[in-house]
């Protein structure tokens, strides 16, 4: 390997770059959408860009409410010194209660029962929840339409009630039939936290919206809003307005992103960049195969880079199935071919004089020659799959940099 390839931030053979400076802009751009701020959703290690990390980061930005989806997820925060609000947004069984309590996370409790249930193992003192309302996704909550079940949980002793919410289940879809479904889970909601003001119940935080529900509906306005994978400046699939119309993704060059649903621009920056090393050139004559099931033919003479990244190191299988996979190489795309390898992949780069063993390649994010910028929902669009699962499956053997 060329050692002038190697460049200060890594010499590793794969290696994710992420911004502090995006994570930090995109958090304060969602800020001002609710009354108390963001709550910061940092689980699946902060949709694989680090949790820890990403909580210090955010934590000296002034954020002071995490959500996480486990117990365990909760705990690492804390072991690692992120003060403030952390929700589990997922089921924790009621007999660790006392760890919920010891670590001084919130729960979420997610029917009657549990909520019964984490009362009787709390024990010597009470711990905090969030009570979930089921407004129409049918997955974890309280009917709306039972908000005495709701009310009766904040006479438990051992709960203390500091937050009641809900999800929308369609806030992202631009389908006419989907956005008034959205908005009558607002409504329901809307209804459930008049009902208990109404029966004196009046101290605690509400939120519905995530990321979409901010985009999408930020004409609405609650104590939190739960930003996931906007605060990593993607969004989960290429964009359509509520009218259905295609709009400019993600920015990484901060211009604005145009949207007819919602009375105000966001300009996202992607916060990640992943990158590989070229382990190897080689050279095929018209008529070798190449790779697992000698699943790619050679139509001509190929100069071929492997590429030393793989679906261990969780780019999807599937990336090269429609053959429209491709990397950046000094400013070039590379077209995928063959079959990605647990720890390799390759490309086509027989137009990319430049390209040697030690160079860097662009998997995901902004080519720092041309600019050029692979968006992570076109790539998962590729995949069939959306930015939200590619991010969050990122293996851990992939260096994690923070610049």
């Amino acid at each position: 390997m060329n050692n002038r390839h190697l460049t200060a931030l890594s010499t590793s053979r794969a290696w994710a770059e992420i911004s502090a400076d995006a994570l930090i802009h995109n958090a304060r751009l969602f800020s001002p959408e609710s009354r108390n701020g963001i709550m910061a959703v940092v689980k699946a290690n902060a949709y694989g860009h680090g949790a820890v990390p990403v909580g210090r980061i955010l934590s000296r930005a002034g954020v002071r409410h995490f959500c996480v989806a486990t117990l365990a997820e909760g705990m690492e925060l804390r072991c690692a010194g992120i003060s403030g609000e952390i929700l589990i947004l997922g089921y924790t069984p009621p007999m660790l209660a006392g760890q919920i309590r010891d670590y001084n996370l919130t729960q979420t409790v997610i029917d009657q029962e549990h909520g019964r249930m984490l009362e009787k193992y709390a024990g010597e003192g009470p711990i905090n929840v969030h009570i979930a309302v089921d407004t129409g996704m049918h997955r974890l909550g309280i009917s709306w339409e039972t908000p005495e079940k709701i009310a009766d949980l904040f006479h438990l002793s051992h709960l203390h009630v500091t937050g009641v919410f809900s999800h929308l289940c369609a806030a992202d879809s631009p389908e006419m039939d989907d956005h008034r479904f959205t908005l009558a889970q607002f409504n329901r909601f809307d209804q459930v936290i008049a009902y208990l003001h109404r029966h004196g119940f009046k101290n605690f935080k509400t939120h519905i919206q995530s990321s979409y529900g901010v985009l999408n509906y930020s004409q609405f306005q609650y104590d939190y809003s739960r930003i996931g994978i906007a605060l990593y400046g993607v969004y989960s699939s290429p964009q359509k307005d509520i009218c259905g119309q295609t709009r400019p993704e993600t920015d990484h060059q901060s211009r604005a992103v145009t949207k007819s649903s919602a009375p105000k621009d966001f300009h996202l920056i992607p916060a990640m960049t992943i990158k590989a090393r070229i382990a190897r050139i080689l050279h095929l004559n018209a008529g070798d195969t190449l790779g697992y099931g000698r699943a790619y033919t050679a139509p001509s003479q190929m100069k071929i880079a492997v590429i030393s990244i793989g679906y261990a190191d969780g780019i999807p299988r599937n990336l090269d199935e429609n053959a429209s996979g491709y990397v950046l190489i000094n400013g070039q795309k590379a077209p995928i071919i063959g079959r990605i390898c647990m720890d390799q992949l390759f490309a086509d780069v027989t137009h990319i004089a430049q390209a040697q063993p030690g160079m860097e390649t662009v998997i995901l994010g902004t080519d720092p020659v041309s600019g050029q910028h692979i968006d992570a929902a076109q790539f998962a669009h590729t995949c069939h799959t959306i930015s939200n699962e590619i991010l969050s499956r990122l293996g851990n053997r992939l260096e994690r940099i923070y610049v």
